[in-house]
């Protein structure tokens, strides 16, 4: 069987991606029995490094190209919260060149990753709500491409799945602005994001700041000709970006 080195294990840290969530706390509004508020917006500026001591290079960044986020928040009681939030990220085509013995290939992919969160919110007091949930990340990796003479690679979609909690704090500035800064974590991975968020109307706001989420310990395989690599590469990765969110009070 053809042994697949090492560095192969790139074509997967070049393509993979996650959906940057706004975790923009809910307002006090909503914390009251049949509240129901949606949010629809994506992260701008978008990158993803992965970075392991496995494999011969270190880091590869890749850059998003194309994405969306949507969410809604329904009050239970004047305590609680359920929220549920997705996504669906696309990175830009990343290429490599990677020297194996005296020849030089090219290792380059596309990654879509879709990620849902279904979170219960407590409302500790007026600035500060605690979350508990649970995370579901799918990241696909398409057109993979590896220029191996005879060889085709691929890469199977990786899932990631986890409970977390954490704190999310909001503090208003004046009348129109609020200062929101969010921390969620679970096994291997967190989520920060701090940012402001800007009332439009009584029902409407707009909210942008800087977010970021990290995976760790996430095991990447390669495929050849159909044959999965046995071997497990433990692979760190973040994802930041500037996250932006329409929020629009229904009930």
């Amino acid at each position: 069987m053809f042994k697949i080195p090492k560095v192969l294990v790139l074509a997967g840290v070049l393509v993979v991606s996650s959906a940057l969530q706004c975790y923009a706390s809910p307002n006090n509004d909503n914390y009251k029995k049949g509240a129901v508020e949606v949010e629809v917006g994506a992260s701008v500026f978008s990158k993803v490094k992965g970075t392991s001591d496995k494999i011969l290079t270190k880091k590869v960044q890749a850059d998003g190209d194309k994405g969306y986020k949507y969410g809604i928040n329904y009050g239970i009681s004047d305590k609680f919260v359920l929220q549920y939030k997705g996504g669906t990220f696309i990175t830009e085509r990343a290429e490599v060149p990677q020297k194996i013995g005296a020849k030089t290939f090219v290792l380059s992919g596309i990654a879509k990753a879709k990620a849902n969160e279904f979170n219960l919110l407590y409302k500790v007091n007026d600035n500060v709500s605690a979350v508990v949930g649970y995370l579901d990340s799918s990241i696909a990796y398409n057109d993979v491409l590896f220029t191996l003479p005879g060889k085709v690679a691929s890469v199977p979609t990786e899932d990631i799945e986890r409970f977390q909690a954490g704190i999310m704090y909001h503090k208003p500035i004046n009348d129109k602005y609020t200062f929101y800064t969010n921390a969620v974590f679970g096994k291997d991975i967190h989520t920060i994001n701090s940012g402001i968020t800007y009332k439009i109307s009584d029902d409407t706001s707009f909210s942008i700041g800087y977010a970021e989420r990290v995976y760790r310990n996430v095991n990447l395989r390669i495929a050849l000709d159909g044959v999965v690599a046995d071997n497990k590469y433990p692979v760190k990765y973040k994802m930041s970006g500037i996250s932006c969110m329409f929020t629009h009070k229904l009930i």
